[in-house]
């Protein structure tokens, strides 16, 4: 595993060569950093772990929290992001 992260190290430093280090990534090497970031941690994870790691995004539509967070009536969307109104339900504050 260090074998792997020292070569993953070795091959970053290669795509960051002459790169403003004040400015965002950006292009092909944003894209080569990344696409080595992907195959170093699989092959970490093959070889130390014995696994392999996906993921699936879904939509807001395929997921449903309700059970653990009520729903939006309860408490709107934009009150539970910081919104301006209180949410309707009080708490009591131990002292």
């Amino acid at each position: 595993m260090v074998v792997l992260a020292f070569i993953l190290c070795i091959l970053v430093k290669l795509v960051l060569l002459s790169h403003n280090s004040n400015k965002p990534l950006a292009g092909v090497r944003k894209f080569l950093v990344n696409l080595l970031f992907n195959i170093f941690w699989r092959l970490i994870a093959i070889f130390t772990f014995f696994t392999w790691h996906r993921h699936v995004k879904l939509s807001r539509n395929e997921v449903d929290y309700t059970a653990y967070l009520g729903t939006n009536e309860e408490i709107p969307i934009d009150d539970s992001l910081g919104g301006t109104q209180q949410p309707t339900t009080s708490t009591a504050v131990r002292q």
